[in-house]
């Protein structure tokens, strides 16, 4: 297979190159480059919240995202080599393995869990849901007796503007799905194959197939029934203010 490298523009832009080269999500990679210390630092540098990274910081992330300083601030130099192509790992999350913390789920506890992800090169504006609970937040009023409520980060730009690379989502398990609204799907095509997750705009259902929509490129997507294991509800902002 031939590898075709062309140079990103800007510093957010090489970063999300290097994020796609090695299928780290932006979570991954900022814990890597800060030993565990912050889990926004690529977040706030792409949603442009920190233009201008020390030094420090910008050596972490060279070495995170295995480049140079001068290749993400300049593009100077040849390119990082393409990662292996590898299989990629099996997946062994389901949302009905989801652990909560001892004690009550009552609202306005930091007891809503957020569901790991890895960003897509597996098609379509993909993602692996992986790693199980990687974080709890604060779990909103209307959430207060939904059990199996959860979250996710928005990894792509496959929704953008309105679901933005690495901003959180909630998602109502129960809620009915209504054309028109946003949803996650997770679908399995083989037995022992990745479980694969969209957030999408649901179009159209019918007995075989749920077709949906995204916005990066613009583009309908079907997917056969008999792979979906779930489609949830990613809950408006009306939604979690219950309007």
């Amino acid at each position: 297979m031939m590898y075709s490298y062309i140079m990103p523009n800007t510093l957010a832009d090489r970063i999300r190159q290097r994020l796609a080269d090695l299928n780290l999500s932006a979570y991954a990679a900022s814990l890597k480059a800060s030993d565990g210390a912050s889990k926004d630092m690529i977040k706030n540098i792409l949603n442009g919240r920190s233009l201008h990274p020390r030094a420090d910081t910008l050596e972490k992330l060279a070495a995170a995202l295995e480049t140079s300083v001068d290749q993400l601030l300049h593009g100077d130099g040849p390119p990082p080599p393409p990662p292996l192509a590898t299989e990629p790992p099996k997946s062994n999350v389901r949302l009905s393995e989801l652990r909560f913390p001892p004690g009550s789920i009552s609202a306005g506890g930091r007891n809503l869990p957020v569901m790991g992800t890895a960003a897509g090169s597996l098609g379509k504006g993909a993602f692996r849901l992986e790693g199980g609970v990687i974080d709890y937040v604060v779990r909103p009023e209307v959430l207060r007796n939904v059990k199996d409520a959860y979250g996710i980060y928005v990894e792509g730009e496959s929704m953008y503007p309105a679901h933005p690379h690495g901003e959180l989502r909630i998602i109502h398990p129960h809620r009915p799905c209504q054309i028109g609204d946003t949803v996650v799907i997770v679908a399995k095509y083989t037995e022992d194959g990745p479980t694969e997750a969209w957030i999408k705009k649901l179009v159209k259902r019918s007995g075989d197939r749920i077709i949906v929509e995204q916005y990066n490129p613009p583009a309908q997507i079907e997917f056969d029934r008999r792979y979906v294991e779930t489609c949830h509800k990613v809950l408006t902002m009306n939604d979690l203010l219950g309007i």
